[in-house]
């Protein structure tokens, strides 16, 4: 229990240990799994007195943590070395390794699957931020055209009233001028004209004022009601995302807690285990052979159930965070649909209000007009009279009607101009209305196109859900028959090793007799001369196989190197466990 050495390296490392101890050796790295092998120098006095055992070699590969991969198989260690007396040296104990090694390679395809789930989530979070960056990209687009174009009609606004204070200061010009001569003609007629004059262009500017406020107002009116539709349905827009991230935050968290507290209860139940492991080891060594298989047997059923548990246990987490992520997606979807609602309902409100300010403006036209013929008749009626009362001026009753008559043309050249404009203004409504609408159905279409794409993509999910399904099916069936012929090949095993054991003693026996001559010791030594060495490479999916074949004259060896993915790498002569050294020394 106490701690021996600590080593930082990456590649490898030389200990010299003790005899008559057992060592953990414990492989960690930050965000990759920790691994442990023990090792126990214990060793018979009569085999610890021949002499030293040399060095031992072993290598271990180290695989990165993901969450939701249950590893507390890797509490204990993956493999045990110790003395075996029937090679009389070091090597690992195959009865341990195969006892965990289902376990290892199940904890192997899940770290397959989590990677590779890493690296689809990865891609996703790309394409999002793509699409996000191209989304924003066309709505900068779209605020920059409506700049310039808002710019564009204020410019034409300015240019326009800039044109009308021109022409209203040369139509003062010239009424002032026609005024003068008028007065020096005749005061009277023109003092009257003049008062006449004014009470009109007071009218005609009140009128014109208070319609440039109406406009300005119903400007001012527009500009804020867009201004609030945008801003709620940027409100809208945000407060749905806000809802989807806070629910997939909290879901998130949660299951990281359980998670958390799953892996802290099965990692102290684990520890508890190996400490009962231990102890019954220790109990374990004066018991036969029969009551150790049954105590491994049953250790490795309860881990089987724990696996079980656990993987139960992620199903349920993962359908919880599913079902929280469609409830927020839900959410987001109503109070979308609630803000288009209300912006629909402010835009009917707004062109109603504009139809009715348009039919009030249009009834107060008339009445002005009105206004207008009636102090037209009036001035008409009073020139009449003004004529035949002042017949001795005829002349300057000439000069005032045709003064009277300009104006009245004037007049009726400014009735027609404000109309054009009038009309002009009502075709830029109805142009800017036009606009809006297609704004609106561009704006459907484009949530339409994203909704099908965000449909299309779930439906690919699903179709690669299905398929990784299969995929893991067809696994799991290639791994039940792996198991079934690895049963195989372990009662092969047992009867190649139990042939192999009466070979040996037979042709021990026969060395014997032949060392009892002289002559037939010659003789056996030059029979045992190596003809041919042969080399296989085989690659299953969990290991790879290096067989060599050694012929002699008068028999044959094969030897085995196998190298596990989790990284245990065993040597074997004719299906015997052996050191590396002596398996290097042999196949040279």
């Amino acid at each position: 229990g106490q701690e021996y050495k600590v080593v930082d390296t990456k590649k490898k490392l030389d200990v010299e240990l003790e005899y008559g101890h057992d060592y953990i050796f414990v492989f960690a790295k930050p965000g990759y799994i920790t691994k442990r092998i023990f090792f126990s120098t214990k060793v018979p006095q009569d085999a610890l007195a021949e002499g030293n055992f040399g060095l031992y070699k072993f290598q271990i590969t180290l695989f990165k943590q993901y969450d939701g991969v249950n590893t507390v198989i890797y509490n204990q260690p993956v493999g045990k070395i110790a003395y075996r007396a029937e090679i009389d040296n070091f090597d690992y104990d195959t009865d341990y390794t195969k006892s965990i090694q289902a376990q290892l390679e199940e904890i192997q395809k899940q770290i397959e699957q989590k990677k590779e789930e890493a690296e689809q989530k990865k891609k996703e979070e790309v394409r999002l931020a793509e699409a996000a960056q191209k989304a924003a990209a066309e709505e900068a687009k779209k605020k920059a055209a409506e700049e310039a174009a808002k710019k564009a009609a204020e410019e034409a606004a300015k240019k326009k009233a800039e044109e009308d204070a021109a022409k209203k200061a040369a139509e003062e010009a010239a009424k002032k001028k026609a005024e003068e001569d008028a007065k020096k003609k005749a005061e009277e007629a023109a003092k009257k004209a003049a008062e006449e004059e004014a009470k009109k262009k007071a009218a005609e500017e009140a009128a014109k004022k208070k319609a440039e406020d109406e406009a300005a107002k119903k400007k001012a009116e527009e500009e804020a009601a867009k201004k609030a539709q945008q801003a709620a349905e940027e409100k809208a827009k945000a407060d749905a995302e806000a809802a989807k991230k806070a629910a997939e935050e909290k879901a998130k968290k949660e299951a990281e807690e359980k998670a958390k507290r799953d892996a802290e209860l099965a990692q102290k139940a684990a520890e508890e285990a190996a400490k009962k492991k231990a102890a019954d080891e220790a109990a374990k060594k004066a018991a036969d052979e029969k009551a150790q298989k049954e105590a491994e047997e049953k250790s490795k059923k309860a881990a089987e159930e724990e696996a079980k548990r656990l993987a139960k246990q992620k199903a349920e987490e993962e359908a919880a965070k599913l079902a929280a992520q469609k409830a927020a997606e839900e959410q987001a979807a109503k109070q979308a649909a609630e803000a288009k609602a209300k912006a629909d309902a402010e835009a009917k409100a707004k062109q109603a209000a504009a139809e009715a300010e348009a039919k009030r403006k249009a009834e107060e036209a008339a009445k002005l007009k009105a206004e207008e013929d009636a102090k037209k008749s009036a001035a008409q009626k009073a020139a009449e009279e003004q004529a035949a009362k002042q017949a001795a001026e005829a002349k300057a009753k000439a000069e005032a009607e045709e003064k009277a008559k300009q104006a009245a043309a004037e007049a009726e050249a400014k009735r027609k101009a404000e109309e054009a404009a009038k009309l002009k203004a009502e075709e830029d409504a109805k142009k800017l209305a036009a606009q809006k609408a297609a704004d609106e159905e561009a704006k459907k279409a484009a949530l339409k196109a994203a909704e099908d794409a965000e449909n299309k993509r779930k439906a690919k999910e699903a179709a690669e859900q299905a398929e990784r399904q299969k995929i893991a099916k067809i696994k799991a069936e290639q791994e039940s028959m792996r198991s079934a012929k690895a049963k195989e090949e372990e009662e092969a095993r047992k009867k190649a090793l139990a042939k192999a054991k009466a070979d040996e003693e037979a042709r021990q026996l026969a060395l014997a007799q032949q060392k009892s001559t002289p002559t037939s010791s010659v003789n056996a030594t030059k029979s045992t001369g190596r003809l041919d060495k042969k080399e296989e490479y085989i690659e299953e999916p969990n290991r790879k196989i290096t067989l060599i074949t050694v012929t002699y004259t008068d028999y044959k060896d094969t030897y085995k190197k196998i190298v596990y993915n989790w990284g245990g790498v065993f040597y074997f002569k004719n299906d015997l466990a052996i050191t590396q050294a002596n398996f290097d020394l042999d196949t040279k």
